[in-house]
């Protein structure tokens, strides 16, 4: 997820039915391209530095993005929503999805809507991020962003957000999300994400997998105890199947503190409910 093409600033003539099939092709489960919704509307690519471009295609390179459909180069919205469509099987699922883009308040993926927002058509650049909340607040049917879902990228690099978590693309060698859902469909894979049923793995651990279970439900539930509550808690990590004797498994609350740690690969015990406030709770993985 969070891969860009060269409907925008991806590889030259690279399409996102491209990114769907090779991710398709690396026996992943889902793919979600986001190109940055600046050129979405324009016939411009602004990739060109990242590979070499023959001088014969230099115009389909800068300009019409797509050898075989050069018309999409004008509707790459669209586009994506019939790559995404023809991609999808039984096993594996194709989402379109946006980047918006503020050098100022961060860069954030969305994904399901059926319209975009370009933050450089507004204050969203540089003065307030309240017209892209505002579209969220709109029904799809006018041109809102109802249906969408929203995750900030590059956490702390800008003003928008100090914590979030980001998509990472088919690269075998980058960070990789997996989302623990019910199925492949598009509904499941949204609540999915709205649960937050989601963690992500760091280069070379696409094999890592992570259960976490509070009073038995898996991450993602929302409790709801009486004060002074024992509440059990479990986190395993396996790596291919195997447990990762190895790994340094933490229990992590609020502002990042460590309420339990230990090492071998699980981690169990009773966190005491101690307040009526709401408490967040998340695990963390260290090698």
């Amino acid at each position: 997820m969070h891969e860009h093409t060269a409907y925008f600033d991806g590889t030259p003539l690279t399409r996102p039915a491209d990114m769907y099939r090779r991710v398709k092709d690396m026996g992943y489960d889902v793919a979600a391209p986001a190109d940055h919704s600046d050129n979405l509307g324009i016939s411009l690519s602004t990739g060109i530095g990242r590979a070499e471009c023959p001088q014969e295609k230099f115009l389909y390179c800068l300009f019409l993005v797509d050898e075989e459909r050069p018309q999409d180069a004008l509707a790459k919205w669209a586009a994506t929503l019939s790559q995404s469509e023809f991609a999808s099987t039984d096993g594996f699922t194709a989402i379109r999805g946006f980047e918006w883009t503020s050098d100022r308040f961060g860069h954030a993926n969305v994904y399901f809507s059926r319209n975009t927002i370009n933050a450089k058509m507004g204050p969203g650049y540089a003065v307030s991020m309240a017209l892209l909340w505002q579209w969220f607040s709109y029904p799809a049917q006018l041109g809102g962003g109802s249906d969408g879902l929203l995750s900030f990228n590059h956490p702390g690099r800008e003003d928008a957000l100090e914590s979030a978590f980001e998509f990472a693309s088919g690269d075998p060698d980058l960070p990789k999300t997996v989302i623990r859902a019910l199925s492949h469909s598009l509904d499941d894979l949204r609540e999915a994400l709205l649960a937050r049923r989601v963690y992500v793995v760091a280069q070379h651990y696409s094999g890592l997998r992570l259960d976490y279970r509070i009073a038995n439900p898996t991450f993602g539930a929302r409790l709801r105890r009486p004060q002074g509550s024992a509440l059990p808690y479990r986190v395993s990590v396996a790596m291919n199947g195997q447990v990762m004797s190895a790994a340094r498994v933490q229990l992590v609350g609020p502002e990042n503190t460590v309420l339990a740690e230990g090492v071998g690969g699980e981690l169990q015990g009773e966190l005491a409910v101690r307040s009526s406030k709401k408490l967040r709770l998340c695990s963390r993985v260290r090698f």
